[in-house]
């Protein structure tokens, strides 16, 4: 995964940085935002999973495309998403995996302007980017998984929930992180990237519209 600081052949950026919670898609409510995997990274261990996690850190992996959003900004995000000066143990620690030189300066910079504005002393670990693991299969999209609606419309493998942008933006619809006109404003600015049939938009806008059996 070392090529992963790296843009691909897509023009897109993938960068990995914590997120202690697997059930709240703050990042993937962002615009730019990609795509998100949730896993396992920072240790040694091999092949970790949720219940022998080893040395590893709960973590989510974010593809995104720098022409919408920076890495400062996905950065931003992530100091105001938990509380940073808090001492946990390994697997839910503060930490920040970088990629390159580039990324690890802003890590640091960003840090030192965050402990600034903070009362107590921030204790996030910043380290470089090691072999990321995937999560259980049940980790991934946790909250789109909670709403059969909009599993029974899209019929997606797990596989396909894990790696769809579509699926990724439902999650944190599913969250309250996107509203629904926010979701429909992002489908119809790219339709291309979330390969969507057009009968199967006009379902989705329909289901959206007049609400769930499930609440999001």
């Amino acid at each position: 995964m070392a090529n992963l600081a790296s843009p691909n052949s897509k023009g897109y950026d993938k960068r990995r940085s914590l997120q202690r919670y697997f059930k709240k898609p703050k990042f993937a409510a962002l615009d730019g935002v990609i795509r998100t995997k949730v896993g396992f990274t920072g240790g040694k261990t091999l092949n970790p999973t949720y219940r022998n996690l080893g040395d590893h850190t709960e973590t989510v992996q974010i593809e995104y495309d720098p022409k919408i959003i920076s890495y400062e900004e996905l950065l931003a995000k992530f100091w105001t998403s938990h509380n940073s000066t808090t001492k946990r143990s390994n697997q839910y620690m503060s930490a920040i995996f970088y990629h390159d030189d580039k990324q690890h300066e802003a890590a640091k910079q960003s840090m030192a302007d965050r402990q600034k504005q903070a009362s107590r002393k921030i204790v996030t670990v910043i380290k470089p980017a090691s072999k990321f693991y995937l999560a259980e299969d049940y980790h991934q999209k946790y909250l789109f998984r909670q709403n059969r609606d909009l599993v029974q419309l899209l019929k997606l493998s797990d596989q396909e929930i894990v790696s769809s942008p579509l699926v990724a933006k439902l999650n944190a619809l599913c969250g309250n992180y996107i509203s629904t006109d926010g979701l429909k404003t992002t489908i119809n600015s790219n339709p291309k990237l979330y390969s969507l049939s057009s009968k199967t938009t006009d379902k989705l806008f329909s289901l959206l519209e007049n609400g769930s059996s499930q609440s999001w």
